[in-house]
Formats: C-alpha cells, structure tokens, sequence
C-alpha cells in the first residue's frame, strides 16, 4: 500500500481497520498483517506489507487506495401504488460503479446529489432546516439520514478493480384531494473530481417528473415521466 501522509501510529490504524470491516486485518501474534494488500503490487513487491512497513509515518485508511467511478445511472421499476389515502409511484435508482486504483494511493469516492423541486409550494418539506420553497433541494445533502438514502451511504466500495452497484429505492406520494402537485427529479452522481483519478465519467445526471391530482375518492391524475 502506498504512503499518503503522516497521521496516525500503528495501534490507532488497526483500530480504524477493526472499526470500518474492510480489507487488512493485522495479527498481533506474529507482528504482521495477516490479509494481502487489495491492490496487489500496485502498492509494493510485498504483499503482505501496509504503507510499504511504515504506519508512524503513513496511512492507508481504507486499505484500498481507489477511486470509485460512477459508470451508469438509470432509472427503473417504476409502479404505481396506492395506500389508503396515500397514492403516488414506487421506483429505483440503479448506480452502477466501478473501483479503480488512485495515482496517488489515498482513496476518493464517488457523491450523490438528489434534487427535487415542488409546485407549488410543499408542506412538510418545509420544517426540514435549509429547504427552500419553489427552488430545487438537493435532499441527500438535507436529510442524508433518511431511509431512502441508506443503500448509498451504508455502502460496501470493494478494493479495485471492481464493479458492483447500488439500488435507492424512492416512494414519492401524496393525500388523496389534495391539490394538483407536480415533483422534478435531478438526480446526479460524480466521479471524484481529482487529477490522481481516471474516471470515464465526471458524473451522470438523471431527470423524472411526477404529477398527482385527485379528488378525495378519485385519482385523476398519477403520472410518472421521465
């Protein structure tokens, strides 16, 4: 593994280690990380060494040394459904990834931006603090610990060089008699944005509109464009 910058001591990285799950795991018994380095002879000859056997001075945190890319987005599985008084769409957002080797041996992760915008004006979208009414509202950047969101953030990047991808599933709804509400959807994933990258993609933007109008016994209109 590469050196990044001088941080932490040894016995505080093998915590870090412990604590995140991922990809080195050190013996204690023999003085000596038990895993090969997830980069192979990317990092160095050894195998078997971490910060190339200087961790006073150096750091690898995620023991990966990566850039995750975003390679596609796309939406699909969209349904409609309805739920007592409660009607709208059901749809996922499948982010496609891939893992691949940093220049400079630190690790850079792709982001989510997930903007929405209401017409007219919404309801319980404005007790959320930093909402603005009638303007697009990144609400992964909002509420980021919102169940919607968890796939995204509580997700497992694999050391390069992989592929892999992640579901968000969204539920957007509203009250049966309620007035005519349309939602805008601007939902952008990005690469890391580091020269020490070499990402296909710098992001991928995907674009929905969804309008709900009904009466309080009869739905006129639940459409999903996109």
């Amino acid at each position: 593994m590469k050196k990044i910058k001088n941080v932490i001591p040894l016995a505080v990285a093998v915590v870090f280690f412990a604590a995140l799950n991922v990809q080195a795991y050190f013996d204690p018994s023999v003085g000596r990380w038990a895993s090969r380095d997830p980069v192979g002879e990317d990092g160095s000859e050894n195998l078997y060494s971490i910060v190339d056997n200087d961790p006073v001075q150096s750091v690898d945190y995620l023991g990966e040394c990566l850039c995750e890319c975003v390679t596609r987005v796309h939406l699909t599985n969209i349904r409609k459904y309805r739920n007592g008084s409660l009607f709208g769409h059901k749809f996922d957002i499948v982010i496609s990834l891939q893992t691949e080797p940093s220049k400079d041996g630190g690790d850079y992760f792709a982001s989510l931006d997930w903007s929405e915008k209401v017409s007219p004006t919404p309801g319980w979208q404005n007790g959320i603090p930093g909402y603005n009414p009638g303007q697009w509202n990144n609400m992964f950047s909002l509420v980021p610990t919102s169940p919607t969101f968890a796939p995204w953030t509580s997700r497992k990047v694999p050391p390069p060089v992989s592929s892999y991808s992640v579901t968000i599933t969204d539920d957007p709804a509203d009250n049966m008699g309620a007035p005519k509400r349309t939602l805008d959807f601007r939902i952008t994933v990005s690469s890391p944005k580091s020269s020490n990258c070499n990402c296909g993609n710098s992001s991928i933007t995907r674009t929905a509109e969804q309008v709900l109008y009904s009466k309080p016994d009869k739905i006129i209109t639940q459409a999903f464009t996109y």
